[in-house]
């Protein structure tokens, strides 16, 4: 057992040590909510907070545990939605309970783009264009 008051990873003093970590935790939570504005609110209700202060903040182990586990899941669910995955998506937002996201992305599986090639055809008599399958020319009447 330690009894010189030095942290075991870097050797600083647990106070430097303590404020490293509170820096460093509070500064991730505040970059989880940038990549995911999302989340924000989320975040605050499970820090206590109303807004993030200005200055450094302490995140306790749990609270930090949480917080990226949604980043992560949401991160997933924004790589789904870019694969066009919008069912794994929305349900990936849904268990971290993003439900507008989730409705969102399921929105989007409904609005697929159906695209159909026409083929004309020219009629050998009088040169108009008709659809392929017509078996006669609608300007002359020819057999195509």
């Amino acid at each position: 057992m330690r009894t010189d008051n030095l942290c075991r990873g870097c050797e600083a003093p647990l106070d430097e040590a303590k404020m490293a970590l509170i820096k460093g935790r509070g500064n991730l939570a505040r970059e989880i909510i940038q990549r995911h504005p999302a989340l924000k609110e989320k975040v605050l209700a499970r820090l206590g907070m109303s807004d993030l202060p200005e200055d450094d903040f302490y995140v306790g182990g749990d609270a930090m545990k949480d917080i990226s586990y949604w980043d992560k899941k949401a991160e997933v669910a924004s790589n789904f939605e870019k694969a066009g995955r919008f069912d794994e998506s929305a349900r990936q937002y849904e268990d971290i309970g993003l439900w507008s996201d989730a409705g969102r992305v399921r929105s989007k599986r409904q609005q697929v783009i159906r695209e159909r090639e026409i083929v004309l055809i020219k009629c050998s008599y009088c040169g108009s264009l008709n659809p392929q399958g017509t078996l006669k020319c609608s300007s002359c009447g020819g057999r195509i």
